[in-house]
């Protein structure tokens, strides 16, 4: 059985492989978004900012939103998650980003607005 500590190794080399693709082309204009089921407390998202990735949504001034609805987990309690994001390179200048409210998924979209032509 798989346990929480071995999803959170598990997404932690993932990030590293994310970062590493990122690196063998000269870490130029990236966007990486989706639902990476990692809190900002887990070691994957630590390992992607620190790798020089940048959090769109907190650039945009909504880090630490809700973007998960949830009835609760054996780990976390109901609605405390994000685990969705919008990684772009530090050169890529967000424009604006929000989290609609709807209840198509069990997901929020991230709807993020990126000037790229600034990106080098």
């Amino acid at each position: 059985d798989l346990t929480r500590a071995d999803e959170v190794a598990e997404r932690d080399g993932q990030a590293q492989v994310l970062l590493d693709f990122w690196a063998a082309h000269g870490k130029s204009l990236a966007v990486f978004a989706g639902d990476y089921n990692s809190d900002p407390s887990d070691p994957a998202y630590a390992r992607t900012v620190g790798g020089g990735l940048v959090d769109a949504l907190r650039l945009a001034g909504l880090g630490d939103r809700i973007t998960f609805r949830s009835t609760g987990t054996p780990f976390l309690p109901a609605g405390t998650e994000q685990i969705d994001y919008v990684f772009v390179n530090p050169s890529t200048r967000v424009v604006a980003a929000a989290i609609p409210d709807t209840e198509v998924s069990d997901h929020y979209p991230l709807l993020v607005t990126l000037d790229l032509a600034r990106a080098p």
